[in-house]
């Protein structure tokens, strides 16, 4: 059960990144954000490749490296701002629309069909929506059409559809390559392409004391992806990104404690039925 040790530090190292991010979102600028976590990334996971060495590569790999460079650039600075617009209690429950949509791109993309079993977990997900977003004063609608009237939910609604697609192509390439290659080359292509725009606009920390907040959240971001390279190569990937999902109760509980967020106990009960929505897709799919 040693896979067991490094998802559950998967799911720990997410709720700490998003934290540490939200604490350093406060002042800073999302792209200058971004652009510092993703050199951590490159400088801290090379070291794994150098004792790897560098791996065989092909075309679907490149294609799927070049796709995926794009989608987690848009979709890191969405997930950034959103972060620091919304509540991270009230963000957090909805990465659980992940597997859910994977339900639609994953046949589109790689031909996998879904489990019938899944069907349960859309329920759940959506039920636990409801939940999160119930107000007594309005309509029954309004608990699902509120996600698109708040600016930081319809970001991370967005963040999620692009990530379905992308997972596929996290995928393609590791299976055409070597994960540490894959994290090492899509990290660094985002460093690049966010250089110009860091240069031309001058953009720096505007608190020294926000320094410690960013370099935690490169720190944990980094730990994350290792622990979960690790888990996956000691079992099924769909029993590691179960157990990660639990992140997000993690990141609903100790948020709305530390941030001093609104209506915990509605947000957390949302938040454990919609995870169990979202392992049960996992693990059916």
């Amino acid at each position: 059960m040693s896979w067991l040790f490094f998802g559950l530090g998967n799911a720990i190292f997410k709720t700490l990144e998003d934290l540490t991010l939200k604490k350093a979102s406060f002042e800073e600028d999302p792209i200058f954000l971004l652009f510092v976590l993703h050199t951590i990334n490159v400088v801290l996971l090379i070291i794994p490749l150098f004792l790897f060495g560098i791996p065989s590569f092909n075309s679907k790999f490149i294609f799927a490296v070049f796709i995926n460079s794009i989608i987690y650039l848009a979709t890191g600075i969405m997930y950034v701002k959103a972060i620091k617009i919304s509540e991270i209690s009230l963000i957090a429950p909805i990465l659980s629309f992940v597997p859910l949509f994977l339900l639609i791109t994953s046949p589109l993309i790689l031909g996998e069909f879904p489990n019938p079993i899944s069907l349960i977990g859309v329920i759940l997900i959506v039920a636990g929506t409801y939940i999160i977003n119930m107000n007594s004063k309005k309509d029954f609608m309004d608990p699902l059409t509120s996600i698109f009237r708040h600016k930081g939910t319809r970001l991370v609604l967005f963040v999620t559809i692009l990530w379905s697609f992308a997972a596929n192509f996290d995928k393609m390439a590791i299976v055409n390559s070597n994960p540490f290659f894959y994290l090492v080359i899509v990290n660094l292509l985002q460093t690049i392409y966010l250089l110009p725009i860091i240069i031309l606009s001058k953009k720096k920390i505007s608190n020294k004391t926000n320094i410690k907040w960013i370099l935690l959240a490169g720190l944990f971001g980094t730990l994350m992806i290792l622990s979960a390279m690790y888990a996956i190569q000691l079992t099924l990937v769909a029993y590691v990104v179960s157990v990660k999902r639990l992140s997000i109760i993690l990141t609903v509980i100790v948020g709305s404690l530390l941030f001093k967020e609104h209506d915990l106990k509605k947000r957390s009960l949302g938040s454990v039925i919609m995870v169990i929505g979202a392992i049960l897709i996992g693990l059916n799919s």
